[in-house]
């Protein structure tokens, strides 16, 4: 290749350079302005900055957002990509990607235990393809390996199946792959699974540790987590519950579902609004929960299990405030929704409730909805 096509090709790497330069910022200061619009610490610094500009490593969609953002432009200005590039992915990788991702979408509105048997043999011949990838390709496939295992895992939890076996493999082909988000999301959903086992200082420790910022989680992925480690506080009665509040309420505000990698898909639309609506919920108390139901009525009938799961939460504000009967009735729908599309997630929240002192008209409620 002539001197001049390597310039052009270095050039179509990205674009991060000559904007960074317009406005006059060095490589460090221009990752200290990404740090801010994150509202985080992030693993950035003026080399990882230099090593993007120079298209040696590829940032995540999350940094690309950011960078975006920065320089006033697009993701898809700053990667220019070449129309021959801009086909579908065909690769295994991108199939079993989608498979995946079908995957996703029908858990919205399939019964709950239906669809372990399908992860389970899609894993299985992701794991096999992963084995038999060309080198250039395994990475991909691995990637898609640890999706699809993560899912099944959850597949497994919500149909309150034993999933240790399968967690343990998640979380390990998360790490082999290099999926570190994937990583902090996995014990994001972990911290979920002790708050409905009534392990609040797991609850809380994990949802910590799902934060990090070496996850390099998205503003998704840390509003979602934060959420649980604020529900744990409050049901602990914890004064952290107001600095994990704040820090959920920052990062929903932050999601932009365009930009939130594919394992957060239902962060847009009717969903994200409500995730936003709960949180306001769960730091102002009842008073809150007229628009919570308000959107909810707007919720497509098939997802009934989202229903469930933001009923059970009006439920316990309802508690936490004393009106007990509301909770018992709102808990009672919660548990019907719950028991219609077999799910156990929400069951064991609304159980760990029930067991506080004085509600035993919830309890009474949700053993008669669920016979």
């Amino acid at each position: 290749m002539g001197e001049g096509r390597r310039r052009d090709a270095a050039a179509a790497v990205n674009r991060l350079g000559e904007h960074r330069t317009r406005l006059g910022l060095t490589q460090e200061q221009a990752a200290e302005q990404i740090a801010q619009l994150a509202g985080r610490d992030l693993p950035l610094d003026g080399n990882a900055v230099s090593r993007h500009e120079r298209g040696k490593v590829r940032p995540s969609e999350f940094h690309q957002g950011l960078y975006a953002r920065l320089y006033g432009t697009t993701v898809d200005e700053l990667w220019p990509v070449p129309l021959e590039s801009a086909r579908p992915d065909r690769s295994t990788g991108g199939h079993l990607a989608g498979l995946v991702h079908c995957l996703r979408v029908a858990d919205d509105t399939e019964p709950t235990g239906t669809l372990v048997a399908a992860s389970a043999g899609l894993l299985a011949l992701a794991e096999q393809l992963t084995d038999a990838a060309r080198p250039a390709d395994r990475a991909g496939v691995g990637r898609a390996a640890a999706e699809a295992a993560i899912m099944h895992w959850w597949l497994l939890v919500d149909a309150g199946r034993p999933s240790a076996a399968a967690h343990d493999r998640a979380m390990a082909l998360a790490v082999e792959w290099g999926g570190t988000p994937l990583v902090g999301h996995l014990l994001g959903w972990r911290a979920g699974l002790m708050l409905g086992r009534g392990d609040l200082p797991a609850a809380v420790r994990l949802a910590r540790r799902a934060q990090a910022p070496q996850w390099v989680m998205s503003p998704g992925g840390v509003a979602w987590a934060a959420a649980y480690e604020a529900r744990a506080h409050v049901m602990r009665g914890s004064p952290d519950a107001d600095r994990a509040l704040d820090i959920a309420q920052s990062a929903y505000e932050q999601v932009d579902p365009d930009l939130e990698p594919p394992w957060l898909y239902w962060l847009s639309g009717d969903i994200l609004r409500l995730d936003r609506l709960d949180m306001r919920l769960l730091a102002e108390g009842p008073d809150a929960a007229g628009p919570l139901e308000a959107a909810l009525a707007g919720l497509p009938p098939e997802r009934l299990r989202d229903a469930a799961w933001y009923r059970a939460h009006i439920a316990a504000a309802r508690a936490r405030a004393g009106d007990v009967d509301a909770a018992a009735h709102e808990a009672a729908e919660a548990a019907r929704l719950s028991a219609a599309t077999g799910t156990t997630w929400t069951l064991n929240e609304l159980r760990q409730l029930s067991h506080r002192p004085g509600l035993a008209p919830l309890r009474e409620a949700l053993a008669d909805s669920t016979r």
